[in-house]
């Protein structure tokens, strides 16, 4: 079976993923890729890449006659276009009728669940609507994305829900200084200097912690970027890094203004760490209270304290580590994801 990926944008989330379905399918699958050539390297397969900086409409021509030339050169079982500019590329279903059976097309986060001027987010609420009819299927990376396609119109028939996933095994490295004293304790933030990631929150969550802990920010981030003693910025840092710094932690911090899945939580699980995260998006889909962390209100911050108390006691805070490893295994495991990706694959091929 050969299948054809194609993105506008890997940097992040959608390279994981797209490592990920590499990883999950090489057996059963040709994979190929069709990226920017300046973003290649995050691809971890062989890819082909085609000139693109910005969304321009020279860009966008350019990706729009490179996709066409490969699918007619690679003919393809399945498309599967990734993010929402790739996702405009279903329109060449109207010169290639045939393509509109192959193609399996995930956003990897709705553009118009995002907050921006309404105008704005109808505008892409009704492009999603109208191109959703381009295509076989549409991967929904949860239940809450889902839920809001159906709100905008798009035909249940139509979605599928395939959680994301990581690998399991993961590599260590304890070359980490933490300038941190003997007895104190940290929660980890982790993300890019982004309204969606709830950064600027983060002073005013510092406020409810305990006298003894911490937060690590792990990201684009410098120390004048917050004014609470209590943080501490390490910069970005590499995955091995990275592990060694959420094994060791009491949780992990995730206060989203939206998020349509959220792999650091999955990350965290997999180091079995317990997640403390708004109540927004996808996060109360991933975050089980009391079994794998807490949810909070963005606009009740004071309900912090309570459960940074349940995280400050060593019987509850075990119990919950051992709760997050049986939720990794049990909804993220790269078992799960290849059994959904296959069988989804396989669906489109007996259409066709």
């Amino acid at each position: 079976m050969k299948v054809l990926h194609v993105a506008e944008t890997v940097k992040g989330g959608i390279a994981t993923y797209l490592n990920m379905l590499t990883l999950a399918t090489q057996q059963e699958c040709e994979n190929i890729f069709l990226v920017p050539e300046n973003q290649q390297q995050y691809i971890d397969a062989d890819s082909i890449g085609y000139r693109y900086s910005q969304r321009r409409p020279k860009d966008l021509l350019t990706m729009f006659k490179t996709f066409y030339r490969v699918y007619k050169e690679q003919q393809p079982d399945i498309v599967f276009m990734h993010s929402t500019f790739a996702g405009l590329l279903r329109l060449v279903c109207i010169i290639e009728p045939g393509l509109k059976r192959k193609i399996v097309y995930c956003s990897h986060g709705w553009s118009f669940s995002m907050n921006s001027r309404k105008i704005v987010l109808k505008t892409y609420a009704v492009v999603e609507h109208l191109l959703s009819k381009l295509n076989r299927k549409i991967v929904c990376i949860s239940k809450y994305e889902r839920e809001q396609a159906s709100i905008i119109g798009i035909k249940n028939s139509l979605l599928t829900v395939i959680y994301n996933s990581i690998p399991k095994d993961v590599v260590i490295d304890e070359a980490v200084t933490l300038t941190l004293a003997e007895d104190e304790k940290y929660l980890v933030f982790v993300g890019r200097k982004s309204e969606q990631k709830g950064y600027d929150l983060l002073d005013e969550i510092a406020k409810y912690l305990p006298n003894n802990y911490k937060i690590i920010v792990i990201g684009d981030f410098q120390s004048g970027d917050f004014s609470s003693q209590k943080i501490i910025t390490t910069g970005w840092l590499d995955g091995a890094k990275v592990n060694y710094i959420l094994k060791n932690a009491k949780a992990l911090i995730c206060p989203s203004r939206w998020e349509g899945f959220g792999f650091v939580v999955i990350e965290a699980f997999r180091a079995g760490v317990p997640v403390i995260g708004s109540n927004r998006g996808a996060l109360p889909e991933l975050i089980l209270t009391p079994l794998n962390g807490f949810t909070f209100d963005l606009d009740n911050m004071p309900k912090l304290e309570k459960i940074f108390k349940v995280l400050d006691d060593d019987l509850k805070w075990h119990q919950l580590k051992a709760n997050v490893s049986h939720s990794f295994e049990d909804n993220f495991s790269l078992d799960k994801f290849k059994f959904s990706v296959l069988q989804l694959y396989s669906e489109i091929q007996a259409g066709n």
